[in-house]
């Protein structure tokens, strides 16, 4: 499933989740579609939302905040080395271990 068409449904749910005056006016800005659904549709629907309520939180998640927090731990790696004495030891044997490792 593409992006776009989660973005899209995501935008729809929340569009229909905000807050109304009431409860009734919440109902009647549903679609008459979701009105005279069975519950068990709705209940699918909804289960449906939360869905892709979670897989677009992963995707932020491993899109947005995981990048930046590797690039914050590197750069603060970077500046414990300019600033710690035997920084370059340190770096060696990481290297070390790096290089074992592949």
């Amino acid at each position: 499933m593409s992006l776009d068409v989660l973005l899209r449904r995501a935008r729809r749910r929340v569009r229909d989740a905000l807050p109304g005056a009431s409860q009734a006016s919440r109902l009647a800005a549903r679609s008459p579609t979701w009105r005279q659904a069975p519950p068990a549709q709705q209940a699918a629907a909804y289960a449906q939302y939360v869905q892709t309520r979670a897989q677009l939180q992963q995707f932020h998640y491993e899109q947005k905040i995981t990048p930046k927090l590797i690039r914050l731990l590197f750069r603060a790696f970077l500046w414990w080395l300019g600033t710690a004495p035997g920084a370059l030891g340190v770096l060696a044997i990481i290297i070390y271990v790096l290089h074992l490792l592949v």
